[in-house]
């Protein structure tokens, strides 16, 4: 098996961090924990998300300075760039079903924009590409 680079060594950290992340959050919205356990995991969870956005980044940056060939890198820099904004792209969409049954796309959007998951601008747009992309299906 071939030694991984730098940028999957990043995006395996990054990884880890968003299943830590995800972890966190689910916890803290356990009604169990008294107030201050769900804020610590809340805390911790938001920086877990910061963590792994800087190992991406980090990833990027270090396979920029090496100078990897064209293709390769554009190839590469395409899958971390997906793997940095997937799990945002996935917690919208599913922020989105559960706002759409009760509310208009634009107020689902704003919703979402203040619950800190984008602009609701972008979110309008990822969405209706997403409508795009499931009806072409």
């Amino acid at each position: 098996m071939a030694e991984q680079s730098v940028s999957e060594k990043y995006v395996a950290l990054a990884n880890e961090c968003e299943k830590r992340a995800k972890a966190a959050e689910k916890l803290s919205m356990n009604c169990d924990l008294r107030e201050s356990e769900r804020r610590d995991k809340a805390e911790e969870a938001k920086a877990l998300w910061q963590l792994r956005g800087d190992y991406i980044e980090t990833g990027m940056r270090l396979d920029a300075a090496r100078g990897k060939k064209v293709a390769a890198a554009q190839k590469e820099a395409a899958a971390l760039t997906n793997a940095k904004h997937g799990s945002m792209r996935e917690r919208r969409f599913a922020r989105i079903g559960q706002l759409l049954p009760k509310m208009s796309l634009q107020s689902a959007a704003a919703q979402c924009e203040r619950e800190q998951l984008g602009s609701a601008e972008a979110i309008v747009r990822q969405w209706n590409r997403h409508k795009q992309k499931r009806s072409d299906t």
